[in-house]
């Protein structure tokens, strides 16, 4: 047995010189030879350059670093004979053909350009009229109601000029003067509205219509009590009043004068929601415009409407949902889908003994839709004031399983990977990383709804959300969906134990078709941290290249 054991430990020895040849490779010789390998995989298929060649390297090399170039090239080559043709037919095809192709968002704004250039050269009321019939989602549909709007006013301006004696030109110039000195009232600036003017008929009376169109919410307004509503008159109204009554040489077949308080998000008179309006007979209003008349008398024979407008979110339109967790939960979450987006942001936590750590993000987003199993990339760069040990940008790929790759860069050297990104976030960020906390898609959790609530001054569908995976960063959390909007207005995030651990709240803003979030105010239940988040500007379904979310890019940022 000795001689046996001996005899082995020599052999051993002997083969020590054989083994001292073999590669000892270091990390960076691997990634080396790493690199070289997925070259060799992908120049076939560069080779190829076709889409089916692409699709057929992506199905076999998700993992591979070209995944995002051979993507890019799928939508190079599928648009590339659209606009070779450079048509509105040819790009109206692409973009029904190919929706989620990134180059679909050119197509769309050049097929927008062509049909708003022809809508130009006509440059009549009812070629915008007609414009914003067939194309209410183009880009440039604001610019065809803010045109609309100006020749419809000049349009009445001739005609008051002729029939009534009266500059309305002259009207909008003395309100314009006047909008600089008006107050704030319940938060609003008075003074802040579009003057848009009609003649409109209501119950066999024609009126003289003023429209003060605001772009923000006029709820206050609407909801005002008698004394505040008296400032509003006294302010504004009154002093319309006395304009319009300066200037009429005959009030014939004109029976009143009405003031309307509208909100329109892009201040056009077609898709106002009054929600306070003004009536009064043309004599009585005349007489107190020249002083002959006090405010008792006219309004004994006027008519105040108050009407609580919608907000945005139901301006778009109620979707129709069943009571079921899932199907609430998938109809909100199509409300925010986008293709992709670049968000900056600004980031305010104050921890319970005051600590307070700001900083400013720009977050860019894209949907991978699956391809090489990955749901979803995101690119952050970090501004930090005070300046601490930190990432300055990361990359996060959260595959279709539920779980996340980190990317990260510090202030000098190349992109590092890491399981536990948390170490590299800035201090503003950890205790809310959007990714983990606000965008899991629907169908990584169980959803069960749990009833109606209320949630402030609104109605809600109540659903509780378990995620599949169990490196989640929540055990358990309970969305607060706006039976209106179908947007949620407060989330609940309930840690393992099954204990309240943070709470958000959330107001919204719409940009290129889709809802983001306008600020957020995050609570951390056991700490007592609060953090703020202020979304400052947002861009929609931009176009964003599946190679602008590489370890490689974060070099540029």
């Amino acid at each position: 047995m000795k001689k046996f054991i001996f005899c082995s430990i020599y052999a051993f020895a002997l083969l020590l010189p054989s083994c001292s040849l073999m590669p000892a490779f270091t990390q960076e010789e691997y990634a080396h030879r790493r690199h070289d390998e997925m070259d060799e995989q992908y120049e076939p298929y560069r080779q190829r350059n076709t889409v089916e060649a692409y699709r057929e390297f992506i199905a076999r090399y998700p993992k591979n670093m070209y995944l995002e170039t051979a993507l890019d090239q799928i939508d190079n080559l599928e648009f590339a004979p659209y606009e070779k043709a450079d048509t509105i037919a040819a790009y109206t095809q692409f973009v029904a053909q190919h929706p989620g192709n990134r180059h679909a968002v050119t197509a769309r704004n050049r097929i927008d350009q062509a049909t708003i250039k022809d809508c130009e050269r006509l440059d009549t009321l009812e070629a915008y009229r007609q414009f914003l019939e067939q194309h209410p989602e183009n880009i440039f549909a604001q610019t065809a109601q803010d045109r609309l709007q100006d020749l419809e006013f000049r349009a009445l301006a001739q005609k008051m000029q002729q029939q009534y004696g009266f500059d309305l030109l002259m009207y909008r110039l003395h309100v314009k003067r006047l909008q600089k000195d008006l107050p704030a009232i319940s938060g609003i600036s008075l003074g802040d509205f579009t003057l848009f003017a009609s003649l409109e008929t209501v119950q066999g009376r024609q009126y003289f219509k003023s429209h003060l169109i605001y772009s923000s919410d006029l709820n206050a307004f609407a909801r005002a009590p008698a004394a505040e509503q008296g400032q509003i008159f006294d302010a504004l109204v009154a002093k319309l009043i006395g304009c319009l009554a300066g200037q009429f040489r005959t009030t014939q077949g004109i029976d009143g004068f009405s003031f309307a308080l509208a909100r329109s998000r892009h201040r056009f008179y077609g898709n106002e929601k009054i929600a306070l309006e003004y009536a009064f007979p043309a004599r009585e209003a005349l007489l107190f415009g020249q002083s002959r008349c006090d405010r008792s008398r006219l309004f004994a024979q006027a008519s105040v409407r108050q009407t609580v407008t919608a907000d945005e979110a139901t301006l778009a339109g109620r979707v129709a949902v069943k009571l079921e967790g899932g199907d609430i939960m998938a109809k909100s979450a199509d409300r925010q889908r986008a293709s992709d987006f670049i968000m900056s942001s600004a980031w305010k936590p104050v921890s319970k003994d005051g600590t307070v750590h700001e900083m400013k993000a720009v977050r860019k987003w894209k949907d991978f839709k699956g391809a090489g199993g990955i749901s979803a990339k995101s690119v952050v760069q970090y501004s930090v004031y005070p300046a601490r040990f930190y990432a300055d940008a990361i990359l996060t790929a959260a595959d279709t399983s539920g779980s996340r790759q980190y990317w990260y860069i510090l202030s000098k050297g190349d992109a590092g990977r890491t399981p536990d990104i948390d170490n590299y976030r800035p201090p503003a960020e950890r205790d809310f990383p959007l990714a983990e906390f606000a965008e899991t898609p629907v169908d990584q959790e169980s959803h069960q709804y749990a009833g109606a609530a209320a949630c402030g001054g609104t109605q809600c569908y109540l659903v509780h959300s378990t995620p599949r995976s169990a490196d989640a960063a929540y055990a358990k959390r309970a969305s607060y969906i706006d039976k209106q909007s179908l947007l949620p207005v407060k989330i609940e995030y309930f840690d393992k134990s099954g204990a309240l651990w943070k709470t958000a709240r959330l107001e919204w803003q719409e940009a290129g078709g889709s809802w983001f979030w306008q600020q957020a105010v995050v609570e951390n239940a056991p700490s007592g941290a609060v953090t703020t988040i202020m979304v400052t500007d947002v861009k929609a379904n931009t176009g964003l290249a599946y190679t602008d979310f590489t370890p490689g890019v974060l070099s540029r940022h």
